[in-house]
């Protein structure tokens, strides 16, 4: 899954309307004798967020930056020790809620991973595995009925409605546990980056523990080989650079178009003109991007791409699926796609995807450099269920294991499972067997993970590749100023919002309504719930801010 994911995309993959419209329910019925809950900044700011103590162990090839630029490995650490010299667990049964993006792994009576995964952790993990489209509404089953696991993963992008009420009535506040030096106790957990755990606080205190992602988020790639076979520079340096670009890459006569999908096109065309991400703050004021002048300086520009018919035919509706088949088959030469989805969108089989495919920068629409719209620092966050002090330690040294960061034991065995069964050397690099592919997918990575690196097994000149990349791109990052923020209304009425704004956008797109319908779907947008959003934001900036 990408590594950058927003409130739109969590909505259309986690079955659009139904997290938002079943949970308020069951949430209302499990909080209504709890005080209120609250993520405003006011109560946050007092939260000791835990002390960074980066883990210093194994030294990088490509050394990361305070900025967010990844540290990269160019082989596998040779004999990574083991960081942990005793299992984490007491001996019984850790039960966990969490999902897949993949098919669900072999049950535990048959994979011999899982089996050794419980014996390194001194535990049985009970894993309810959901897929992903199935998650809201297994969360809501579960909330509902009130028999809750030690741990339930929740999206960082997008929370249940009544989300800190919840927190507040049915998970543990670990502030004693792990703010300020206190997670030194646990080591790796003191390794995950400040950012990330901005993402974790409410009800004045931190209840879960950080996914950890970079701040890289989703960029755009391009067919390199296409267009050095068309003699063309990658890099453009304004919108109508990045027009010709895209003019000189389609041939209609042999089936390729440059772009294949216009909703995930518009926020880069936005990032050309300078757009806030997501949100822009000025004296307390909060302003959606889709209410600025660069909004509709974007979608202009989307018209014109459409009218040079470098588009494929089938681009809008479009899935994410389906283009990114189009961009590895040579039908587009050109996506946008999350940062760890380079390698995947080179042709089936090559063994050099840094010659296949390359990324671009948004260039300012006239010229000069444009905005990149910087990850949340977290996919997610792993809660724990309310339980007594040792209870809670134990879990927080479960968590600390599977935090355990690349270049030691703890981690090879996460990510490659046992030597001779599911990997098998390769040179400095760990190859999976057919085994390892099958069995190496128990999804504990959404149960909190150690900080990403740049790492491709065999591939060199990628690790590379990405890294001088992320060096050029970070300095262009701007934040989400919402992070951190919780707003009852954006998700308790996003996903209805976002339908009228992506049905609004497609029907524009298509000459179906005029570009002055644009203006009618932002005051809907205000009327139906977006004003409320921009309060709420606006109350707890102040209450953070005075």
């Amino acid at each position: 899954m990408s590594p950058h994911v927003t409130r739109r995309s969590l909505i259309r993959g986690l079955g659009g309307a139904a997290l938002f419209a079943a949970l308020p329910g069951p949430l209302l019925a499990a909080c209504s004798t709890q005080p209120a809950g609250t993520s405003a900044p006011s109560s946050n700011a007092k939260v000791r967020l835990p002390s960074h103590l980066p883990y210093a162990g194994v030294k990088p090839d490509l050394a990361p930056t305070t900025n967010g630029v990844d540290a990269g490995y160019l082989t596998y650490p040779a004999d990574p020790a083991a960081a942990i010299t005793q299992p984490p667990g007491r001996g019984g049964t850790v039960t966990a809620m969490t999902l897949t993006y993949g098919a669900v792994p072999p049950a535990v009576g048959q994979n011999a991973y899982w089996q050794e995964l419980n014996k390194r952790l001194g535990a049985t993990l009970n894993l309810n595995i959901v897929p992903n489209a199935d998650y809201a509404n297994k969360l809501t089953t579960v909330v509902a009925g009130g028999d809750l696991p030690d741990m339930v993963f929740f999206f960082a992008a997008l929370k249940p409605p009544q989300f800190p009420a919840l927190l507040r009535a049915k998970f543990q506040d670990l502030s004693e546990f792990l703010g300020g030096d206190a997670v030194k106790e646990y080591p790796f957990l003191a390794n995950i980056p400040t950012p990330s755990w901005r993402n974790v606080t409410f009800n004045g205190g931190i209840y879960g523990i950080p996914v950890p992602r970079g701040i890289v988020g989703t960029v755009m790639f391009v067919r390199d080989d296409l267009i050095r076979e068309k003699g063309l520079q990658r890099q453009p340096g304004s919108f109508e650079e990045f027009r010709e670009l895209c003019k000189a890459l389609t041939d209609t006569k042999r089936n390729r178009w440059a772009l294949g999908q216009p909703d995930t096109l518009l926020p880069f065309l936005e990032q050309m003109s300078g757009a806030p991400n997501m949100w822009q703050v000025e004296n307390g004021t909060f302003t959606h991007h889709y209410e600025t002048e660069q909004a509709k300086q974007a979608i202009s520009d989307m018209l014109t791409l459409f009218k040079d018919g470098v588009f494929h035919p089938d681009s809008i509706g479009s899935d994410t699926v389906q283009v990114k088949q189009w961009l590895q088959g040579g039908s587009i030469a050109v996506n946008r796609d999350g940062f760890a989805a380079w390698a995947s969108n080179a042709p089936a089989g090559v063994t050099d995807p840094e010659n296949y495919v390359g990324a671009i920068l948004p260039p300012g629409r006239d010229g000069g450099q444009g905005v990149h719209w910087a990850g949340g620092g977290a996919l997610g966050l792993i809660s724990l269920r309310k339980a007594g002090k040792e209870r809670i330690a134990e879990l927080l040294r479960i968590c600390d294991w599977l935090a355990a960061p690349f270049g030691t034991a703890e981690h090879r065995f996460r990510k490659y499972g046992v030597q001779g069964v599911h990997h098998e050397p390769s040179g400095s690099d760990l190859t999976l067997t057919e085994l390892g592919k099958t069995e190496v997918t128990v999804p504990i990575n959404y149960l909190t993970d150690s900080p990403q690196v740049l790492y491709t097994p065999g591939m060199p000149a990628l690790t590379k590749t990405q890294h001088a990349f992320q060096q050029q791109l970070v300095a262009l990052a701007v934040p989400d100023p919402s992070i951190g923020l919780f707003s009852e209304t954006l998700n308790s009425k996003l996903a209805q919002l976002d339908k009228h704004y992506t049905d609004t956008l497609r029907d524009i797109y298509a000459g179906r309504k005029p570009f002055s319908a644009w203006d009618e779907a932002v005051r809907e947008w205000r009327s139906r719930g977006g004003d409320q959003i921009k309060a709420e934001f606006a109350k707890a900036y102040e209450e953070a801010n005075g």
